[in-house]
């Protein structure tokens, strides 16, 4: 497999043109034109984009054929200026990377919704980066570290182990 961060923040969002096709495998459309930038839209095209929902959100019946979202999320932010939190930020994502284990990014400065999430998992700790699996809290950047020293970062993730569904 291999890794790669997602940064799901709304600066993202706000500096990229809307989209009309949600995760599709295909091109994006970014004109506004429903076509597909032609008047010969294909089928494909036409079948995905009803499968989209006014939020841009594919349907319940298209979630088996989404790509499936990482279990590992670390929240941090894009625009902090300490030194010492890129720099443990680079290490993190690094680290990951080198043990190939697919994570994804939140930017807790431009989601006011994660910044509350953290908040409140991490019991008012605002220290990041902070990671999660599975959506609960497994530690900050030296718990990881320490882990990842031993060589032992996959099984601190819990990564060997199922998900569990609730």
């Amino acid at each position: 497999t291999t890794s790669k961060a997602v940064d799901t923040s709304s600066e993202t969002a706000k500096a990229q043109p809307e989209l009309t096709i949600a995760e599709s495998g295909s091109r994006p459309n970014t004109s506004g034109d429903t076509t597909g930038g032609n008047d010969k839209a294909s089928k494909d095209d036409q079948d995905v984009e009803e499968d989209v929902d006014e939020t841009g959100a594919a349907s319940e019946d298209d979630a088996e054929s989404e790509i499936e979202t990482p279990r590992v999320q670390v929240y941090g932010s894009t625009v902090s200026g300490n030194r010492t939190y890129k720099k443990q930020a680079k290490e993190l994502f690094m680290m990951l990377e080198a043990n190939e284990i697919d994570f994804e990014f939140i930017c807790i400065a431009a989601d006011e919704q994660a910044k509350k999430y953290v908040r409140r998992k991490a019991l008012g700790n605002m220290t990041i980066p902070q990671i999660y699996v599975d959506g609960e809290l497994k530690g900050f950047f030296e718990d990881a570290f320490k882990a990842n020293e031993i060589d032992e970062l996959y099984e601190w993730l819990g990564l060997d182990e199922d998900p569990v569904d609730f």
